[in-house]
């Protein structure tokens, strides 16, 4: 009786266990819920022309100026325009930037700690990516 009673404990704990590590492993893998706060903060990534290959650094930093209206602060190496300042508003879960020389648009990855940037720069018709990480 007492050896049955004890098999039947190392199961119990076993599916527990089992359930546990389940549990948790679901739970890691849900994405954190979108807000318009994740876009704020300090990134760095790299930008890629796709027209010219062309390629460099991004330093980025996005504050709040009133609910969805954002500015960005941006500095780019080996680029036409290294340091320059604009404003965005988030619409959905997209950070746009839509100026008539230029058009961005900001998307976080579903672990919300990345970002996918794509731009169009009309002067001189380049347009590429940003792939940006949170600092």
């Amino acid at each position: 009786m007492a050896r049955a009673a004890s098999q039947s404990f190392r199961s119990l704990v076993a599916v527990f266990l089992f359930a546990s590590a389940c549990a948790s492993a679901n739970v890691t893998a849900q994405t954190q819920p979108f807000s318009t706060n994740l876009f704020l903060g300090h990134w760095t990534g790299t930008w890629l022309d796709t027209g010219t290959q062309a390629t460099g650094e991004v330093d980025l930093n996005v504050t709040r100026i009133i609910d969805d209206i954002f500015a960005l602060s941006v500095k780019l190496t080996n680029s036409s325009y290294p340091n320059w300042t604009v404003d965005g508003e988030v619409k959905g879960e997209t950070l746009i930037v839509h100026k008539s020389t230029l058009h961005m648009e900001f998307n976080l990855h579903p672990n919300r700690n990345r970002m996918s940037v794509t731009f169009f720069n009309s002067p001189n018709q380049s347009r590429g990516t940003w792939d940006l990480r949170k600092k």
